[in-house]
């Protein structure tokens, strides 16, 4: 006899939220090992603050489209725009939430027209 439909979903839910929890510590843990080695790699070096920017940004775009393409150069070009800002604003993130908000808002507007 098949479960009623409210448990499977009630099953899928607990299977989703599990991987999104796993997924969120993994992401988590990559970026700030990463940035921690890189930011130790380069530390006392002139250059520290433009190799993480721009590392940064190749990642972002790179993350974005999986490939080498124009959607992730621009994307890339997007995010190196966006970590220039975080340091030009004094390391605050809260405009570059906004923006970064807007950037979504407008792209998925242009998607329904």
């Amino acid at each position: 006899m098949a479960a009623p439909a409210s448990s499977s979903v009630n099953n899928n839910s607990l299977g989703f939220a599990a991987d999104l929890v796993l997924y969120l510590a993994v992401m988590f843990a990559v970026r700030e090992l990463y940035f921690s080695s890189v930011g130790f790699l380069a530390n006392g070096l002139f250059w520290s603050t433009t190799t993480l920017l721009v590392s940064q940004a190749a990642i972002f775009g790179f993350r974005h489209s999986y490939d080498l393409s124009e959607r992730s150069i621009t994307v890339g070009l997007i995010g190196l725009a966006m970590g220039i800002g975080y340091v030009a604003m004094g390391r605050n993130l809260r405009p570059l939430i906004v923006a970064h908000c807007l950037l979504n808002t407008i792209s998925m507007a242009d998607r329904v027209r």
